[in-house]
């Protein structure tokens, strides 16, 4: 795992004026990214958020797959879809 992060934590840099690199920031500390012994390659997920996954070769291509997952999610979620 990442690392966690605590309430008031969260709370302060979700109280930050630019809301979106805050999300951001507290989602990547509730990240949780592990190598897959099978096969290598690197699986991420936010288990607090279910569907929130994302599998690549390498790390930093996972990392950006769970970030774009998210952001689709928040997406679709925000427009009623």
């Amino acid at each position: 795992m990442i690392r966690s992060v605590d309430g008031n934590e969260a709370q302060a840099r979700l109280d930050s004026p630019d809301k979106e690199r805050a999300c951001l920031e507290v989602f990547h500390y509730l990240m949780t990214c592990e190598q897959l012994p099978d096969n290598d390659t690197w699986y991420c997920e936010i288990p607090e958020l279910p569907g929130v996954w994302s599998n690549a070769e390498t790390l930093d291509e996972a990392r950006t797959g769970l970030q774009d997952v998210l952001g689709a999610r928040v997406f679709h979620d925000s427009t009623g879809a």
